[in-house]
């Protein structure tokens, strides 16, 4: 699986989600709806949303990393769940400016 459906934030009463062993590179921000999520398996999966730092920490950092970048307003044009609505705060730049 490449891709969560958005649609899994639906699912209240959801507690187990394994998802170890996919190509799943970022999770719907949808995910962080479910309260009654107490375990969950991302490993073997490419994520960098959320990043690695984040998983580490467990389920419930995750749904509250989830649940943060649901409530930023969406930019014109960008989608109002798209990871990409602004710099999350763990990107590191180099320092280097173009060339």
């Amino acid at each position: 699986m490449e891709r969560l459906p958005e649609s899994i934030g639906a699912h209240a009463l959801l507690r187990t989600l394994l998802l170890a062993g996919n190509r799943l590179t970022a999770l719907p921000v949808q995910l962080g709806q479910l309260g009654a999520l107490t375990a969950l398996s991302l490993v073997g999966n490419p994520l960098y949303f959320p990043p690695e730092t984040v998983v580490a920490q467990g389920v419930k950092a995750v749904l509250a990393f989830l649940r943060e970048f649901s409530a930023v307003p969406a930019a014109p044009g960008v989608p109002a769940n798209s990871p990409a609505l602004c710099t999350p705060a763990w990107v590191q730049f180099s320092g280097r400016r173009g060339s």
